[in-house]
């Protein structure tokens, strides 16, 4: 560093590489120069340097699931530590009402603690394992909880984040892939399905006689105004002479205009007397 004036400050950086397994590190920094100094205590310091794990696990899967269907659980483990995790292991509960069917990295099924093991060994720092297990599920209704979790050998900076649990809905039907139209459909149908027959509908629901029993009647009432031009409630259709010469007169002033005539209205073809076009 050469000449250091007095009041000035100087630094150094070092950097340091630990071996795998390492716990700790305690480097020594010490000065010195070919000047007597007054204090040479102060020349030498040290510092230790702990290097502890810190396993992490999340635990993702499906808000629900259908009686009797397959889904899929992930785990993903995570040292955000210092020092690397030996001996690492994860764990996943089965709970009851489920059934475990398969597991991949190596995860083994335990019958006798209902739960799932992965031997993962050691975990270096900033590293991340992904693990996948597949259940099915056996009952119509109810919360499944389920809930993993990760150790180690070594003494974890951290516990509170060695767990993760996770909540799956069984459901009686899997209406996943349907569409909110569909659903809505679907929930009618069952509805009426539901209601009760009337012994007098001859079979039908009440629901299903006055839909057709009013259909029916517009049919009707369309039918016999077509046929003799009165209303349903017998109100005449026919024009009077007054508006017949009323009907005439526009007719000539439209044609002095030379316009296009006027197609024939709905209800004059109906009624088969005068049209719009004064004919």
């Amino acid at each position: 560093m050469g000449e250091v004036a007095p009041g000035v400050n100087g630094r150094v950086t070092a950097a340091f590489l630990a071996e795998p397994g390492g716990r700790a590190l305690s480097p020594v920094a010490f000065i010195e120069s070919s000047t007597a100094e007054k204090k040479p205590e102060n020349d030498t310091d040290q510092v230790k340097i702990d290097f502890v794990p810190d396993l992490t696990v999340d635990l993702f899967g499906p808000s629900s699931l259908a009686e009797g269907s397959h889904g899929d659980l992930f785990l993903r483990l995570e040292n955000r530590g210092t020092g690397d995790a030996e001996d690492v292991t994860a764990t996943l509960a089965v709970p009851a009402g489920t059934t475990f069917v398969s597991a991949d990295g190596g995860g083994a099924y335990d019958e006798s603690g209902k739960e799932i093991v992965w031997k993962v060994g050691r975990l270096a720092p900033n590293r991340s394992e992904d693990f996948a297990a597949t259940i099915r599920v056996d009952v119509p209704e109810g919360r499944l909880a389920f809930e993993a979790s990760v150790m180690s050998t070594i003494e974890d900076a951290s516990e509170r984040d060695n767990a993760s649990s996770l909540s799956i809905t069984a459901i009686e039907e899997d209406v996943s892939e349907r569409d909110v139209l569909a659903a809505r459909r679907h929930a009618v149908e069952q509805r009426r399905g539901s209601r009760l027959v009337h012994p007098s509908a001859g079979g039908r629901t009440n629901l299903d006689r006055d839909v057709r029993g009013s259909a029916g009647r517009r049919r009707r009432g369309h039918r016999n105004t077509c046929d003799s031009g009165q209303t349903a409630t017998g109100q005449s259709l026919a024009p009077t002479p007054a508006a017949l010469q009323v009907r005439m007169g526009q007719s000539l002033r439209l044609a002095k205009t030379r316009r296009p005539p006027l197609a024939l209205s709905e209800r004059d073809h109906y009624d088969g007397r005068a049209s719009a076009t004064g004919i």
